[in-house]
């Protein structure tokens, strides 16, 4: 299959995470915290795609670049309700195509360059982490908080902290045992443990939604210099 064939679908699989939650929001009722959480798990687990249907970053830029502006003109525009309609301010769905472009860059710069295979970690972890941990800390944390710290505009919680942290040190270990081979347990248990909290500090203390480009980015660089 083309190139440009393989953008168009993945053009259509935004789409369609992106139909699904306008209908979550419009037609039954979800609150758009949760729609919003529903589309960043969906495009999360679409740019997990990438390293396995693109050889370079070019065409991840191809994708990126238009859902960027898209996201500009909706938040300007008022549509995509399912993403924009939150009283806080956030920027969060404009971070998400800004990051996971340098990040697939730097994948395959680090891959092409430097090792001469491809390091699924350094994509994976830092996606993964973004997609699920981030979203894990804040259903935890509002069900289960232990102990809750105002934070600007956000509160945030040590239930929330810890669900993060347990997560991503879930995915490390998972990540580092498909793709580096080389590890013991116990060095995957320390390296997932530090960028674990790490991460989790970026979420707690990262405003306006920006935890969804702080959060990748301080995991690709652990992984890079703890590993590499």
């Amino acid at each position: 299959m083309s190139t440009q064939a393989l953008i168009f679908l993945v053009y259509l699989a935004f789409a369609l995470v992106f139909l699904l939650g306008e209908l979550g929001f419009h037609k039954f009722g979800m609150r758009p915290e949760s729609t919003r959480k529903l589309v960043h798990l969906g495009i999360g687990l679409i740019t997990l795609s990438f390293p396995f249907l693109f050889d370079d970053h070019l065409p991840v830029l191809a994708i990126c670049a238009p859902f960027l502006l898209m996201d500009v003109l909706a938040k300007e525009f008022n549509f995509l309700k399912s993403l924009h309609s939150i009283v806080r301010k956030s920027y969060g769905t404009l971070a998400y195509p800004v990051i996971v472009y340098p990040l697939f860059w730097g994948y395959d710069f680090v891959g092409t360059l430097c090792c001469d295979t491809p390091q699924y970690a350094l994509y994976f972890v830092p996606i993964l982490i973004m997609a699920f941990s981030d979203p894990m800390a804040a259903v935890v944390g509002k069900r289960y908080p232990l102990y809750k710290l105002q934070l600007f505009e956000t509160e945030k919680s040590l239930g929330g902290f810890l669900a993060f942290y347990l997560s991503a040190l879930v995915i490390c270990i998972v990540c580092f045992a498909l793709f580096i081979e080389t590890m013991t347990f116990g060095q995957m248990f320390f390296v997932g443990s530090m960028i674990g909290i790490f991460t989790g500090l970026a979420e707690v203390f990262t405003r306006r939604g920006w935890d969804n480009f702080a959060i990748p980015a301080v995991a690709f660089v652990m992984v890079y210099f703890m590993l590499y």
